[in-house]
């Protein structure tokens, strides 16, 4: 019988082996909008549980609809050493000052303090609010980036009372609270910012969204592709009445007369981006969140460029293909997502494109690591 590694061995032999590189394997995650097959599963539907349109990316986050003792939800770390792999949430706990650094460790509890993923919505999602967390944006290029309703309902329009959106929630039997609330185009290459307490119904535009890591979602949508959701699981939840609810919403942000002009976001220059035949590029502005930011890096075709980061971070190869120091990846399901260590990060990893186009990379931040630029 052979001898059994332990975990954190293991996760160690890793992190030597790949020098602070680890490959993650791909999440899908199913929810209850359809999507439109933009995320590389062949089979999109799960079921019961709904449709598999949604991608988490170096998720800690268990999936709120799954059972207690589910780990849907969790992305896992490929181990050379083993099939099996393990969980990130459990490489963070066994080792979080080489993945994450000591005090960044302290300061999230173990774990990154984001929650990332990419939206494949071939209808538009219910109208919602999120009580206490911001999340943006970042509409990506795909042969079928728009879908079919590349809008999105974002904040309520001006002159909105609170009375109009409680009749709403009391009468629970139409889709009418979205005629509260402006559309706005969705265009590849830009993106929004929702902040906490905002009522938002995203549409169908291919979005990488970051946000806090948290899980507080309230519906404010009764009526859903034809039927009427019920209203204790998605309205009221643990809340006592309608009141409670329009009570969490933010009114004076969600009626700003300027809201486009402010939480607009287009994609700014990194004042120092990596030396070499590159660009790099702010798609989620630290000047707009402190809690949360993000960029992407374009590397030219036979270039081979030297990234140095403040912070461990996941990074998301979305077009082209290369090698992050031994590790090689490209734009393809299983190949595309790497998670950068604290070490790697502040030693600095090589990004080579090993191809003939643009090698486009995603790279995102937790809380403050770049609030003083």
């Amino acid at each position: 019988m052979g001898i059994k590694v332990a975990d954190d061995e293991r996760l160690e032999n890793e992190l030597d082996g790949k020098r602070g590189i680890l490959q993650l394997r791909p999440n899908i995650v199913p929810e209850e909008y359809p999507g439109l097959d933009r995320l590389g599963v062949r089979n999109s539907t799960a079921g019961k549980r709904g449709y598999l349109s949604e991608r988490w990316i170096a998720s800690c986050i268990r999936l709120s609809s799954a059972p207690k003792s589910s780990k849907l939800g969790y992305s896992s770390i490929s181990l050379s050493s083993s099939r099996h792999g393990m969980l990130l949430r459990d490489a963070f706990d066994l080792s979080p000052g080489r993945m994450l650094g000591k005090s960044y460790a302290n300061a999230n509890r173990k774990s990154l303090g984001l929650s990332l993923g990419i939206l494949d919505v071939g209808y538009p999602i219910f109208h919602h609010v999120h009580p206490t967390k911001d999340e943006s944006y970042f509409f990506l290029q795909h042969r079928n980036a728009h879908g079919p309703y590349p809008y999105s309902h974002l904040g309520l329009h001006p002159g909105t009372k609170t009375s109009q959106m409680l009749d709403c929630l009391k009468r629970w039997s139409d889709d009418k609270v979205l005629d509260l609330s402006p559309a706005y185009r969705l265009n590849v290459g830009e993106g929004f910012l929702t902040p906490a307490g905002v009522p938002h119904a995203p549409g169908t535009a291919l979005t990488l969204e970051l946000a806090e890591q948290m899980d507080d979602n309230i519906i404010i949508q009764a009526e859903y592709m034809g039927k009427i959701l019920p209203k204790r699981t998605f309205l009221l939840r643990d809340l006592p009445d309608e009141r409670s609810v329009n009570k969490l919403i933010n009114f004076k942000t969600a009626t700003d007369p300027q809201y486009y002009g402010k939480f607009h976001l287009t994609p700014q220059p990194v004042s120092k981006p990596p030396e070499g035949r590159c660009s790099e590029r702010w798609i989620y502005d630290p000047r707009t969140s402190r809690k949360y930011s993000g960029k992407e890096l374009v590397v030219k075709p036979h270039a081979k460029v030297r990234c140095r980061e403040k912070a461990a971070h996941p990074l998301l190869i979305w077009q082209g293909e290369g090698v992050i120091h031994r590790t090689k990846v490209r734009a393809r399901l299983g190949q595309d997502e790497v998670f950068i260590t604290k070490e790697a990060a502040d030693a600095g990893y090589s990004v080579e494109n090993t191809g003939g186009t643009l090698l486009v990379a995603y790279k995102t931040f937790g809380p403050n690591v770049y609030s003083n630029i």
